[in-house]
């Protein structure tokens, strides 16, 4: 099987989640209510376990995400390092404040892990520092 892709991933994440609350659904149906004890508990057991995958599976997404923005962090950690270097030569107040502005933002798109929001907000660093 080839490696999963942060999409596959999140994808896969959502499924299991699905399953579990399938799981659940039955549980509390009336078919549930006829379930020895014995057979509620392996499937109660049965449904955390899903539902723990899931989890698991979406936690790998994110840092599938990450690791397919890899080249971009190099290029992150450069617009980050030319705005510093950009406010200590800037003239006048409301220019740090533009680039400083444009590194919370880009902070802030970081910090959602939303590969758009980062591609936006650096370009916003990048048009701060050039304008």
């Amino acid at each position: 099987m080839a490696a999963l892709t942060s999409d596959q991933a999140f994808a896969l994440a959502s499924r299991f989640h699905d399953a579990a609350v399938a799981v659940g659904n039955y549980l509390y149906s009336a078919k549930g209510n006829a379930l020895s004890a014995s057979d509620w508990n392996e499937l109660e057991d049965a449904q955390w376990s899903i539902l723990n995958a899931s989890s698991d599976i979406r936690t790998t997404a994110v840092g599938l995400v990450l690791d397919e923005a890899g080249p971009s962090l190099a290029k992150l950690q450069a617009y980050t390092n030319r705005a510093r270097i950009a406010i200590k030569k800037v003239d006048t107040a409301k220019k740090a404040i533009e680039i400083a502005t444009s590194l919370v933002v880009l902070g802030a798109a970081v910090i959602s892990k939303d590969p758009g929001a980062i591609a936006s907000a650096a370009k916003g660093v990048y048009d701060a520092m050039e304008s």
